[in-house]
């Protein structure tokens, strides 16, 4: 049973090594399909920034190969060493490599663009509606547990939330506590779960 959503707005970044002769989104699409199937993207199988570029390769309709890695740890230096070309992860994690110039971003998978990075458009500008904008953390009960008893754990996660020590910790993750009450959370995870079910059934992504 849901109580209570903790924390949202994890953005997740599409970005090229510097070493791609691409500078937009428009040319990474342009470079992907004058080379089919010669662009690799690196992640974990199955998580969130996986499915933001299989999102992407097929609604742009490019051919591009997936390498599957444990984690970012092992992704990036493939990707700074040309092994692979194009990954998504969450910002905090790219952007240190941004800001060295060593990788370029080119669409975020976000709500709006991101203060950061004002010139970099949201799939949702570009034309690619239907990926799931926020990442989220959520507190569930179990079910039948009553709603007297949901009522005081949502609004205790909600004051945790929101304390000065939780809001510094939240954002060096990249995220931010937005409160609300359990059945705004449920209502968030019904909506979610058809858009990821859409996303996967549009990739055709298997985890065997």
């Amino acid at each position: 049973m849901p109580v209570a959503a903790t924390a949202t707005n994890l953005t997740i970044l599409l970005a090229v090594a510097s070493t791609v002769p691409a500078q937009t989104v428009n040319e990474v699409i342009a470079l992907a399909k004058a080379s089919p199937g010669k662009l690799a993207h690196g992640s974990t199988l199955g998580s969130p920034p996986h499915l933001v570029v299989e999102f992407f390769r097929a609604k742009t309709g490019i051919d591009i190969q997936h390498v599957p890695y444990r984690g970012s740890a092992q992704a990036i230096p493939d990707l700074l060493g040309g092994q692979i070309q194009i990954i998504a992860e969450s910002m905090p994690i790219l952007m240190p490599f941004v800001r060295q110039g060593r990788l370029r971003p080119f669409v975020v998978a976000s709500k709006t663009r991101q203060p950061e990075l004002p010139d970099v458009p949201t799939l949702t500008e570009i034309g690619l509606d239907g990926f799931p904008p926020e990442t989220w953390t959520g507190v569930l009960a179990p079910a039948g547990t009553p709603p007297e008893i949901v009522s005081k754990l949502n609004a205790a996660v909600n004051a945790a939330s929101q304390t000065p020590e939780m809001t510094a910790s939240l954002a060096k993750l990249g995220f931010h506590a937005e409160p609300g009450s359990a059945s705004d959370f449920a209502a968030l995870m019904a909506a979610d779960t058809k858009k990821w079910a859409e996303v996967v059934a549009l990739t055709g992504i298997k985890l065997d």
